[in-house]
């Protein structure tokens, strides 16, 4: 790997997944604090802001975007008032002016009853969490494709580069469920982070379940990165991550029931390249009938189960 690619893959991997969470908690932040301030005749419950306190930039509520928590006066149908903090949708701006609000969590956590985008936030949001996964995912494939040197137009065919690479074990689950589960927990994670281990229990297990997947996702990223064999196989020979024997180094080449894929050099030791998956072995066995023929090349039938 070069150390361009490695750059590359750390940066998707390591630098890409916070910056998306911020810009997403930013997106969601800027467009879900903004509120319709309107008569509050009738209102059941009533804020009035008294003081507020700007929160830093970058945090895991508001992401890039200064937001505020304002100590306000709540009182109910006109009743004696309480004094309680209010995140984000209350500002300097709006100190002394009377808010309609609602509450969550058990009357702990305040929020606002006439939001001035109830649904732009929500559907921003996800755009930006779908655009970014799809960035991620596209830098991933382009990073990890293997790239061929293109051959000039007026080679002759028997001067075409052929070759074929192999790379990565079985699949357990479609890339479209994986993708609709992390777009849900991404979500969960900017929606209920904020409020985890504050006291809600629901709302901190949500917020711990939303951060699992990915997490899993990720470590099993760095796995495929650094652990999933691959191998090429061309007409000079075969490359695989620690050797890259020619044909006439190479004395036999084996591939296990289990598509344990295995070189032994001419007077060596056998090598374990890696074990692939059903459909990698099937690969592989196609090239080696293509390319391999000047050397021993064998294939051991999975077995069958006996009733």
């Amino acid at each position: 790997m070069s150390f361009f690619r490695l750059i590359g893959f750390l940066f998707v991997l390591f630098v890409m997944p916070p910056l998306g969470y911020l810009t997403a908690a930013t997106v969601f932040t800027h467009f879900g604090d903004q509120i319709e301030v309107r008569d509050t005749r009738g209102a059941h419950l009533v804020a009035v802001a008294k003081s507020c306190t700007a929160q830093e930039p970058i945090t895991l509520t508001g992401g890039f975007k200064t937001w505020y928590t304002c100590e306000a006066e709540v009182s109910a149908n006109g009743g004696p008032s309480r004094t309680q903090e209010a995140r984000g949708f209350l500002n300097p701006d709006l100190i002394g002016v009377p808010v309609e609000v609602g509450t969550t969590n058990k009357g702990s956590r305040l929020v606002a009853k006439h939001p001035l985008h109830p649904t732009a936030a929500p559907l921003l949001l996800a755009a930006t969490v779908i655009g970014w996964i799809l960035a991620m995912g596209a830098m991933l494939w382009v990073l990890s494709r293997k790239h061929m040197r293109k051959p000039r137009v007026d080679s002759p065919p028997e001067e075409q580069p052929d070759e074929a690479y192999i790379r990565g074990r079985k699949k357990w689950l479609r890339g479209s469920w994986i993708f609709g589960a992390l777009v849900l927990c991404v979500l969960g994670t900017i929606v209920y982070s904020g409020d985890a281990f504050a006291g809600d229990t629901t709302r901190t297990t949500l917020a711990v379940a939303s951060w699992s997947l990915p997490v899993l996702l990720f470590l099993n990223a760095l796995r495929k990165l650094f652990f999933w064999p691959a191998v090429t196989i061309s007409p000079t020979g075969v490359d695989w991550t620690t050797d890259k024997p020619t044909w006439a180094e190479i004395e036999r080449v084996d591939l296990s029931a289990r598509h344990v894929l295995t070189v032994q050099r001419v007077g060596g030791m056998p090598q374990k390249v890696g074990r692939f998956g059903p459909e990698q072995a099937d690969e592989i066995h196609r090239a080696m009938r293509k390319y391999g023929k000047s050397t021993v090349y064998q294939r051991e039938a999975a077995v069958a189960s006996s009733a």
